[in-house]
Protein backbone atom coordinates (compact mmCIF):
# COMPACT_ATOMS: atom_id res chain seq x y z
CA UNK A 1 0.00 0.00 0.00
CA UNK A 2 1.45 3.41 -0.87
CA UNK A 3 2.88 5.29 2.08
CA UNK A 4 2.73 2.42 4.55
CA UNK A 5 6.03 0.99 5.69
CA UNK A 6 6.75 -1.53 8.41
CA UNK A 7 6.64 1.03 11.23
CA UNK A 8 3.24 2.47 10.21
CA UNK A 9 1.86 -1.03 9.58
CA UNK A 10 2.89 -1.96 13.12
CA UNK A 11 1.13 1.14 14.48
CA UNK A 12 -2.06 0.14 12.61
CA UNK A 13 -1.93 -3.38 14.06
CA UNK A 14 -1.30 -2.06 17.57
CA UNK A 15 -4.23 0.36 17.30
CA UNK A 16 -6.51 -2.43 16.13
CA UNK A 17 -5.42 -4.68 19.00
CA UNK A 18 -5.92 -1.88 21.56
CA UNK A 19 -9.20 -0.37 20.31
CA UNK A 20 -10.78 -3.15 18.26
CA UNK A 21 -11.87 -3.09 14.65
CA UNK A 22 -11.95 0.16 12.75
CA UNK A 23 -15.45 1.45 12.15
CA UNK A 24 -14.42 3.73 9.29
CA UNK A 25 -11.43 4.13 7.00
CA UNK A 26 -11.14 7.65 8.41
CA UNK A 27 -10.31 6.13 11.82
CA UNK A 28 -6.78 5.60 10.49
CA UNK A 29 -6.14 9.35 10.82
CA UNK A 30 -5.85 8.79 14.57
CA UNK A 31 -2.61 6.87 13.93
CA UNK A 32 0.48 9.01 14.10
CA UNK A 33 2.00 9.32 10.65
CA UNK A 34 -1.29 9.04 8.76
CA UNK A 35 -2.80 12.38 7.89
CA UNK A 36 -5.53 13.44 5.45
CA UNK A 37 -3.23 13.53 2.41
CA UNK A 38 -1.76 10.09 3.02
CA UNK A 39 -5.19 8.66 3.79
CA UNK A 40 -6.59 10.05 0.52
CA UNK A 41 -3.85 8.21 -1.41
CA UNK A 42 -4.64 4.96 0.39
CA UNK A 43 -8.46 5.03 0.39
CA UNK A 44 -8.89 3.19 -2.89
CA UNK A 45 -7.07 0.21 -1.35
CA UNK A 46 -8.98 0.16 1.94
CA UNK A 47 -12.31 -1.20 3.16
CA UNK A 48 -13.83 -1.60 6.59
CA UNK A 49 -15.97 -4.59 7.44
CA UNK A 50 -15.91 -8.32 6.95
CA UNK A 51 -13.11 -9.55 4.74
CA UNK A 52 -14.12 -10.35 1.19
CA UNK A 53 -14.33 -14.06 0.37
CA UNK A 54 -11.54 -15.37 -1.82
CA UNK A 55 -12.42 -15.55 -5.52
CA UNK A 56 -13.74 -18.90 -6.69
CA UNK A 57 -11.61 -20.89 -9.09
CA UNK A 58 -13.39 -21.71 -12.34
CA UNK A 59 -14.36 -25.35 -12.73
CA UNK A 60 -13.29 -27.44 -15.71
CA UNK A 61 -16.84 -27.21 -17.07
CA UNK A 62 -16.89 -23.42 -16.77
CA UNK A 63 -13.58 -23.23 -18.62
CA UNK A 64 -14.91 -25.48 -21.39
CA UNK A 65 -18.10 -23.46 -21.88
CA UNK A 66 -16.43 -20.06 -21.78
CA UNK A 67 -16.40 -18.46 -25.21
CA UNK A 68 -13.77 -16.13 -26.48
CA UNK A 69 -15.02 -12.87 -27.99
CA UNK A 70 -15.19 -12.91 -31.78
CA UNK A 71 -12.09 -11.66 -33.53
CA UNK A 72 -12.45 -8.30 -35.19
CA UNK A 73 -11.47 -8.02 -38.82
CA UNK A 74 -10.32 -4.44 -39.43
CA UNK A 75 -10.77 -4.92 -43.19
CA UNK A 76 -14.40 -6.01 -42.87
CA UNK A 77 -16.96 -3.38 -43.73
CA UNK A 78 -20.48 -3.35 -42.34
CA UNK A 79 -23.14 -4.74 -44.64
CA UNK A 80 -25.27 -1.90 -46.03
CA UNK A 81 -28.97 -2.03 -45.22
CA UNK A 82 -31.67 -1.10 -47.68
CA UNK A 83 -33.85 1.72 -46.47
CA UNK A 84 -37.03 2.52 -48.33
CA UNK A 85 -39.35 5.44 -48.06
CA UNK A 86 -42.88 4.05 -47.58
CA UNK A 87 -44.29 6.96 -49.58
CA UNK A 88 -42.39 5.86 -52.71
CA UNK A 89 -43.22 2.14 -52.54
CA UNK A 90 -46.27 1.05 -54.53
CA UNK A 91 -48.67 -1.50 -53.16
CA UNK A 92 -47.38 -4.27 -55.43
CA UNK A 93 -43.76 -3.81 -54.25
CA UNK A 94 -42.36 -5.16 -51.05
CA UNK A 95 -40.54 -2.66 -48.85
Amino acid sequence: MPGIGPATADKILQARKSYGKFKSVNDLEAIRGIGPKKLDKMKKYLTVGAPAPPPKKPTAQAKATAKAPPAKNPAAKPTPTLKTNPATVSEDQEP
